[in-house]
């Protein structure tokens, strides 16, 4: 499957419903708890990490702990 990593501070993601269900939505979140039904529905995971670097450390953190399997794509993006 596809996925999406966002990273986010505190910026809000009810655009992330467009994103077609064939992608893993996956937000690394460094700002206040999200609590958007519309958010939370979409997400298939929300990580919580401490607001230290930019959008690049959160890309980096991602790359470095998850598996990837070369038959689908990432793509990253800010929130």
């Amino acid at each position: 499957m596809h996925t999406i990593v966002l990273a986010r501070y505190n910026e809000a993601l009810e655009w992330i419903v467009d994103i077609p269900q064939e992608f893993r939505v996956i937000i690394y979140n460094k700002g206040e708890e999200i609590t958007s039904p519309t958010v939370l529905a979409r997400a298939t995971e929300i990580v919580v990490r401490p607001n230290v670097g930019r959008e690049s450390e959160t890309y980096l953190h991602h790359m470095r702990t998850r598996a990837t399997d070369d038959h689908y794509f990432t793509v990253f993006s800010q929130g």
